[in-house]
């Protein structure tokens, strides 16, 4: 029978009993043949008992040792300890995302799944953050066998937009099957690979994981998951394949904070200002689960004490748009007085559309302003559904001439 390595505690307790049960005996078993001055065969027994105890050992740690996400973690997070040009804030912004990913990637791996009652996993909370983030959105992901027909109960609740996707593997990098940007009035939302089912998501034979993207008109509302049910339950259940499951997992894990590095990497190139093309070669971002209607734009910023970032633009308030304040990990910063959001809704705007936005590190009454605390530098992304924002200017400017 093949181990779960849920119950990794347990092998662990098991083992030591079995380790001093066999302990014993061989004690036994050395003071009888020292009794009998049996002098050779103790030395023989002694070097079994040696010998078992070694095994015993390496057995247990070769258990441990295979997982791998841990090993992953730690690794990540040795090299940001060392890292000589990180402060100790940047060092904890870091880490904190990088156990944001390991808890998320971890609950893939570890929670036992059903096609036919699937798990719906929320991707991002308050306390768990990685991968740009949005503010205005909740994530929700779970398996589906495309012999299976589902419905999904969702809510719009304070949702001014609502997308559902389905993805596959093809060219050995994950790919929008099909998606569905879902009605205000519906309520219930059928899936299914059949066409003539009529499904609302039309899935394809090799579909594996749909996701469903709540956006939100506030950050403050917090939405229950939806929930998810299959519509023909066949006699002999499937689960999902907990070998699968954890592939899956090392694989995110790899591609959620690596392809974040990578692209920090090229972006700091410029500091306050944008790149112009930026290398799309990022072998990680194959394993990622893109949007339909996602728009990005962005630029690495630094803020020193004492002076914030004016961003001048023109936008359409009728068009969703969010400016977002990232660390250089790509999450919402984890600790300290923040402000890290505004999104068109409650940006103010002149009669024309223009708009400024002051990027500080230490809190002023004004308007339009995000403000990112210890965090000297980062990612300012600009985020839009369908229609690309224009990029504004940037200028690094100081208080003193400014209040």
């Amino acid at each position: 029978m093949k181990t779960n390595r849920l119950y990794l505690p347990d092998m662990a307790r098991a083992t030591s009993v079995l380790l001093m049960f066999i302990i014993r005996v061989q004690v036994s078993l050395i003071n009888s043949l020292i009794a009998w001055k049996a002098r050779k065969s103790v030395r023989v027994m002694s070097l079994l008992l040696i010998l078992c105890l070694s095994q015993t050992a390496c057995t247990e740690n070769n258990e441990i040792n295979t997982d791998q996400l841990t090993k992953m973690k730690m690794k990540e997070i040795r090299l940001i300890k060392r890292h000589k040009n990180l402060s100790e804030y940047e060092k904890e912004e870091g880490i904190a995302t990088i156990n944001s990913i390991y808890s998320f990637t971890r609950e893939i791996a570890y929670t036992k799944d059903s096609y036919y009652s699937p798990y719906v996993l929320e991707w991002i909370t308050k306390e768990r953050k990685f991968a740009g983030d949005n503010p205005d959105a909740q994530y929700f992901s779970f398996f589906i066998d495309p012999k299976v027909n589902y419905e999904i109960d969702v809510t719009h609740e304070d949702v001014f937009f609502m997308e559902i996707t389905s993805y596959k593997r093809e060219n050995n990098q994950n790919m929008i099957s099909s998606s569905f940007v879902v009605p205000a009035e519906k309520s219930k939302v059928s899936i299914s690979a059949q066409a003539n089912k009529n499904p609302d998501l039309l899935t394809s034979a090799t579909d594996y994981i749909v996701m469903i993207r709540y956006y939100k008109n506030t950050a403050e509302t917090i939405l229950p998951k939806p929930v998810v049910r299959s519509i023909d339950t066949p006699e002999n259940r499937k689960s999902v394949d907990k070998r699968f499951r954890y592939d899956l997992a090392v694989s995110l894990f790899d591609a959620l904070y690596k392809s974040s590095v990578l692209l920090t990497e090229q972006m700091e190139q410029k500091e306050n200002d944008y790149v112009d093309e930026l290398e799309m070669d990022n072998p990680y971002i194959k394993n990622l689960y893109p949007a339909k209607s996602n728009m990005y734009n962005g630029a690495f910023i630094r803020i020193p004490r004492g002076k914030y970032l004016l961003v001048k633009g023109k936008i359409d308030k009728s068009k969703y748009a969010i400016f977002v304040f990232y660390n250089r990990w790509w999450a919402t910063p984890f600790k300290g007085k923040n402000k890290p959001s505004v999104n068109t809704k409650n940006l103010e705007v002149d009669a024309n559309g223009n708009y400024e936005i002051r990027i500080m590190r230490e809190e002023r009454q004004w308007s339009n302003s995000l403000v990112i605390g210890d965090n000297e530098c980062g990612i300012l992304s600009i985020r839009s559904i369908f229609d690309e924002v224009d990029e504004p200017s940037l200028e690094l400017k100081s208080f003193e001439n400014n209040l």
